[in-house]
């Protein structure tokens, strides 16, 4: 019955506004208006900031770097991480394999 009635709908508006593709560009717009993915942590990201930074102290809490930067600004986050790995990288032999 919904489905029907999905159908009346479009189709009414379709005519109405001239739409000849009125099932596509509704779909569109619902995949438009759908949030995007949240960022992910990177498990390698957080070991090399951690690394290189340890932990902060935040009030009565302490909390390690990479999670701080992930909450607060996952730019900075993304862009230290990878900057930290990539110069790991280059100095480490061990890792070329």
């Amino acid at each position: 019955m919904l489905a029907l009635i999905r159908k009346a709908a479009l189709w009414v508006f379709s005519v109405l506004y001239d739409v000849a593709d009125a099932e596509q560009r509704l779909a569109k717009a619902i995949l438009n208006a759908a949030p995007s993915a949240p960022p992910q942590h990177h498990d390698e990201y957080d070991r090399a900031i951690d690394r290189e930074y340890g932990m902060v102290d935040l009030g009565d809490q302490s909390y390690y770097v990479s999670e701080v930067l992930f909450a607060v600004d996952y730019a900075a986050y993304r862009d230290t991480g990878g900057r930290l790995c990539s110069g790991k990288k280059d100095e480490d032999p061990e890792n070329d394999k």
